[in-house]
């Protein structure tokens, strides 16, 4: 694939003759996310190794033809005790979060997902989570280098959902968070937040660790679900919008439906490409076929009681003004 990651040596003479040898990887990107999320340094057009560009050129795929990176889709995403089954989190890959799925639902156990996204990650989850990463090529002109960020679907040949590049920021800031956003479509742009530190005990010599994490969470302390929404508008319906068969036209934003996306579709980034989004309304989501919002707001998600949700705002050209949906018996 004309992949590569360049890695570092320091090479250490001791006192008595003998030789301490470290091979180190600079940087270390951890995507806490649940978005798949790739790699490069500003101006070079080739990726680092590791790096899934389509399911036929799989940076991932161990040079010895095994499958030890693989993971399984029926036991390797779901368990509930511990986040001790993850694993490295390659470039062009859903991020860690979308990892955590219980065995009765597709929703994050709320402990779980707070651990994983807390600053407090321990070392030995960072570990098993993180991508090495090393710029390849030295400016000529000097100045700084900088690492872009794009989401990438690459679970199919033809992507639905590809980003263009973020601009360049650099990795130098410890301690400094930084607002990224990849530009989608028309404007709208999924935003993360990245962090970078300095990593602890004795790595700290050699390795920075690059942390991704979602801009926004929303935790349910209340005991019936929420709806929530992205709306700036001033005038809202009167009565609850009914629950129409009826297929979505260019001016609204999100429908109804009984039924999971079809496949390929992955429902929160539809509106940031130009579709409609699809609100759930099955039983177990609590929540009926209606609802005051108005017909430009922006679904965001559904979180059911003692829940913990990572999200984005649907659409970065507005306001950042949210709306909490009761139901059909409540205005926003």
């Amino acid at each position: 694939l004309g992949q590569r990651l360049v890695l570092h040596i320091e090479n250490v003479l001791g006192c008595g003759g003998q030789r301490r040898i470290s091979l180190y990887s600079p940087f270390w990107i951890v995507n806490t996310t649940e978005h798949p999320l790739r790699y490069k340094q500003e101006k070079v057009t080739s990726f680092v190794a590791g790096t899934v560009l389509s399911p036929e050129k799989d940076g991932s795929k161990p040079v010895d033809g095994s499958y030890r990176n693989d993971i399984d889709e029926d036991d390797g995403l779901i368990f509930d005790e511990s986040i001790d089954s993850l694993n490295t989190v390659f470039s062009g890959r859903p991020g860690a979060l979308s990892l955590l799925k219980t065995s009765n639902d597709n929703t994050a156990k709320p402990s779980l997902l707070a651990a994983l996204i807390s600053e407090d990650l321990p070392l030995c989850v960072v570990s098993k989570l993180a991508f090495m990463f090393n710029f390849q090529d030295v400016l000529s002109l000097g100045g700084s280098t900088r690492l872009c960020i794009q989401l990438a679907d690459t679970t199919n040949d033809i992507s639905r959902y590809t980003s263009s590049w973020s601009s360049g920021f650099g990795l130098e800031s410890v301690g400094v968070t930084q607002i990224v956003r990849m530009h989608c479509k028309d404007g709208r742009g999924l935003e993360v937040s990245v962090s970078i530190s300095i990593a602890p005990g004795r790595l700290s010599n050699f390795t920075k660790i690059v942390r991704i994490c979602p801009r926004y969470i929303v935790v349910n302390q209340l005991p019936w679900p929420i709806r929530l929404w992205q709306d700036n508008s001033l005038v809202h319906p009167n009565l609850a919008l009914e629950h129409s068969s009826k297929d979505a036209n260019e001016s609204q934003k999100w429908m109804f439906t009984n039924r999971e996306p079809p496949n390929g579709v992955i429902n929160q980034y539809e509106i940031l490409f130009g579709s409609p989004t699809l609100i759930d309304c099955r039983e177990e989501n609590g929540m009926m076929a209606h609802t005051t919002a108005h017909q430009d707001a922006c679904y965001i998600a559904t979180v059911r009681p003692s829940e913990l949700v990572a999200f984005h705002l649907p659409d970065t050209r507005l306001e950042r003004l949210l709306r909490v949906d009761f139901g059909p018996s409540w205005y926003l």
